[in-house]
């Protein structure tokens, strides 16, 4: 995936920014096979980008911004990350874990599906195991006065094949796939979503209806896309200049060591 570098950083300061009361769900349970022998006997949240695993990042960003709850979804090698991550006190945090055994054979989407006994009726947000970001993006986010689903994009990158891209019209987004064309895309989702507490329930029975459909081998961002096929209205938000990348590859990890750790570690969080 690529990358955006911010000239302009902000530092996020480590006081706890009380924004909004919700959970966090970080999807943590896939092998990990594109970085190849990085996670070859490590999950891909463990891998050190400027020294630190990223789950490690991930935590800090929910700590400092306001976030207690966290539920991390495991699979593969999830002692690891148990021996790491513990009970979250590190953190401030009081994290909570649910094992996806079949992480070798289903995607994302039903590492998702296991966890809505837990966040039924709450508000939370998903943040994608393997996603590197500036703890300012999630400060903007949890901000936001946006409603209902609302996806975190990034509206000023080149997009390619790869990127899960958006379609927006009338600040709506209405479509979201990898294979959209590029002349309708106007943004990448960066793997950060928030759902509030009213719409659980019609999340939870779409996410359903999805695997139902499609099975457990596609992504979560199918529920999305049903949504909107739905005529739910689905929000989003920007990263502005705030860096980020998604780590699926080794050049993935070069670029966030070399290019992206420097502005996201400078001053801390």
């Amino acid at each position: 995936m690529r990358s955006l570098i911010t000239k302009n950083i902000i530092v996020v300061h480590s006081e706890r920014l009380k924004v909004k009361v919700m959970k966090a769900v970080v999807l943590a349970a896939g092998i990990g096979n594109r970085m190849e022998n990085h996670t070859e006997n490590t999950p891909k949240t463990l891998i050190c980008v400027g020294g630190k695993p990223i789950i490690s990042y991930i935590l800090e960003s929910l700590a400092s911004n306001g976030i207690e709850e966290v539920i991390i979804v495991t699979g593969f090698q999830e002692e690891k990350i148990k021996k790491l991550v513990g009970d979250g006190s590190s953190w401030s945090l009081r994290v909570e874990y649910i094992h996806n055994r079949k992480f070798d054979t289903t995607n994302n989407i039903y590492s998702l599906y296991l966890v809505e006994e837990v966040l039924l009726g709450d508000d939370f947000i998903i943040v994608n195991t393997d996603l590197f970001f500036h703890p300012g993006i999630l400060r903007k986010f949890l901000r936001t006065e946006k409603k209902g689903l609302t996806l975190m994009i990034d509206d000023s990158k080149k997009l390619g094949e790869e990127e899960m891209k958006v379609s927006i019209k009338d600040s709506m987004v209405v479509d979201i796939s990898k294979k959209l064309g590029l002349s309708i895309s106007h943004g990448e989702y960066i793997g950060m979503a928030m759902i509030a507490s009213d719409i659980t329930n019609v999340f939870f029975i779409t996410l359903r209806e999805v695997l139902e459909s499609y099975g457990t081998d596609v992504f979560y961002e199918k529920v999305f896309k049903r949504l909107i096929e739905n005529e739910f209205p689905v929000k989003f938000e920007t990263t502005g200049d705030y860096p980020w990348i998604e780590i699926d590859t080794p050049d993935d990890l070069m670029k966030a060591e070399t290019e992206i750790a420097p502005w996201i570690c400078v001053g801390g969080n």
